[in-house]
C-alpha cells in the first residue's frame, strides 16, 4: 500500500507545509511604520553593492555613488548605484524570490533579502534594472504591487505565496542603453502613492531623512568635531561615508556647530567626548560620542541631529528616542547631540529599530543606561547653574535699587 505523503520514512506524521499569501502582506506593507524606511533599505542595499564592487576590484571606494532622482509628473522614484550588480544567471534566484540573500551574516548591513521588497506598499510597481558586467544584457525584474495587493486580499483566489509571486513577477531581458553603467542595479518605484505629507515625492523630507539615517559624510566646513569623530570610529565595522545624491544635490550629515533649542535660542557645540563601548568579555562591540555644549533645553525636533542615534554599518538604527528611556527624565533625552556605532556582533531586526536579543545587547543596554545617567546630571547641573546665575542677578538688581 502507497505510503501517505503526511508520513516520513520513519512512519513519523509530518504535517503538510504551506506558505500562506498573507506573509507577503506581511513583509512587504506592514515591515515599515514610514514609507521614507523603504527608501533607506534601497540605499542600504547599495552600499553594500559598492563595498562588493570594491572587493572584487571592480571600482575604487571614492568612485562609488549612489543617485536618487523623482519624476513628479509620473510619480516615479529611481535609485541608482554602481555598484556590484546581479549576475544575469543570478537574477531569478536573487531578485524574482523572497527571503534569499548572498549576504553573510555578520559581515553587512542587512541579510535577510527582504529589504528589496519594502516599496512594494508605496507604489504600484517595483522595478529592478541591473547587471554586473557589459558583456551582459540589462535583466528587469518587475513586482506588479498592485496586483500583489489584490490577490493578497482576504477574497483572493489564491492562497499560497509560491503562485501569488509566479503571477506578479515577471523578468525580460533587454540591450544596455547608452550610458549605462558595466556594472549597476537600479531601482523604480512607479506610481508612487500619496501618504499625508507626501514625502516620497518630496526632494526636502527625502534629503532630510537621508542625512539622518543613511551613511552619507559629515560637513567638515559646518562642524569642526567631525575630523576627531571620524578618527575614532576608523576600524569599526563597516563605518564608511558614501556619495549620496537626491535630484543632483550631495547629501551631507544634519550636523552644525550651532544647536537650535526650545524658545528659538541658541546652543554651541564646543567639543565632543569619545567613549568606547564594551561587550561581556571586554571586547569592543563599539564607539561612541556625545557634544560638549550648554545643555539649554532641548533641542528643536526640526533640528535633525537631536538626540543619541545608534547605528550599525554607519546606518540609523531606531530614531532620536531609542535610549531614551535611559535618562533620568525622558525629555534630556533630545537636550543631546551623540552616536553609538555599533559592530556586526549585535544583530538588528528585520525592521531596523531595534537588536536581537543577545549578551552583547545586554552590555551595550546597561553601558547605555550608565550614558544616560551621566548626561541627566550634565544638564541637570547645567539648569541649576543657569538657575543660580539668574537667582544672583535678581538679588544684585535688589540690593542696588535699595541703594539708590
Amino acid at each position: 500500500m502507497a505510503k501517505n505523503v503526511s508520513e516520513t520514512v520513519t512512519g513519523r506524521a509530518r504535517p503538510p507545509v504551506r506558505a500562506g499569501k498573507q506573509i507577503l502582506d506581511i513583509i512587504t506593507s506592514g515591515m515599515y511604520s514610514n514609507s521614507l524606511m523603504a527608501i533607506r533599505e534601497y540605499v542600504q542595499n547599495s552600499v553594500n553593492a559598492m563595498d562588493e564592487a570594491v572587493r572584487l576590484g571592480m571600482m575604487n571606494a571614492e568612485y562609488g555613488r549612489v543617485d536618487l532622482q523623482l519624476d513628479g509628473k509620473d510619480r516615479s522614484i529611481s535609485i541608482c548605484d554602481n555598484g556590484v550588480g546581479v549576475p544575469s544567471n543570478r537574477v531569478p534566484d536573487v531578485l524574482c524570490a523572497i527571503g534569499v540573500s548572498t549576504k553573510t551574516t555578520g559581515a553587512s548591513r542587512g541579510f535577510r533579502g527582504i529589504g528589496r521588497l519594502g516599496g512594494i506598499g508605496y507604489c504600484d510597481k517595483v522595478v529592478f534594472e541591473t547587471r554586473s558586467s557589459k558583456k551582459e544584457p540589462i535583466s528587469v525584474v518587475t513586482w506588479d504591487a498592485k496586483r500583489l495587493r489584490s490577490e493578497c486580499r482576504p477574497d483572493g483566489a489564491t492562497a499560497d505565496a509560491a503562485r501569488v509571486i509566479e503571477d506578479v513577477v515577471s523578468l525580460v531581458r533587454r540591450p544596455a542603453l547608452s550610458g549605462e553603467g558595466e556594472h549597476f542595479f537600479r531601482v523604480i518605484m512607479q506610481g508612487v502613492h500619496r501618504f499625508h505629507r507626501d514625502d516620497l515625492m518630496s526632494v526636502i523630507a527625502l534629503r532630510s531623512y537621508l542625512s539622518q539615517v543613511a551613511p552619507v559624510p559629515f560637513d567638515f566646513n559646518g562642524f569642526p568635531p567631525a575630523l576627531k569623530i571620524n578618527t575614532h570610529l576608523a576600524g569599526m565595522d563597516g563605518y564608511r561615508a558614501y556619495s549620496l545624491f537626491v535630484e543632483g544635490q550631495q547629501v551631507f550629515r544634519p550636523h552644525a556647530e550651532t544647536v537650535t533649542v526650545s524658545g528659538k535660542s541658541t546652543d554651541t557645540i564646543s567639543d565632543v567626548e569619545l567613549f568606547d563601548v564594551r561587550g561581556r568579555s571586554g571586547q569592543d562591540i563599539g564607539r561612541g560620542w556625545f557634544a560638549k555644549m550648554g545643555y539649554l533645553a532641548s533641542i528643536l525636533p526640526s533640528v535633525g541631529m537631536r538626540g543619541i542615534r545608534v547605528r550599525q554599518g554607519n546606518v540609523e538604527v531606531g530614531d532620536e528616542h531609542f535610549l531614551a528611556e535611559f535618562f533620568a527624565e525622558r525629555r534630556f533625552a533630545t537636550w543631546h547631540v551623540g552616536e553609538i556605532h555599533v559592530n556586526y556582533a549585535l544583530k538588528v531586526n528585520a525592521r531596523r529599530d531595534g537588536f536581537e536579543q543577545s549578551s552583547d545587547l545586554e552590555a551595550l543596554l546597561e553601558q547605555a543606561n550608565l550614558l544616560g545617567r551621566h548626561l541627566s546630571y550634565l544638564c541637570r547641573t547645567a539648569s541649576k547653574a543657569r538657575s543660580r546665575k539668574i537667582s544672583t542677578s535678581r538679588t544684585l538688581a535688589q540690593v542696588e535699587s535699595m541703594a539708590m
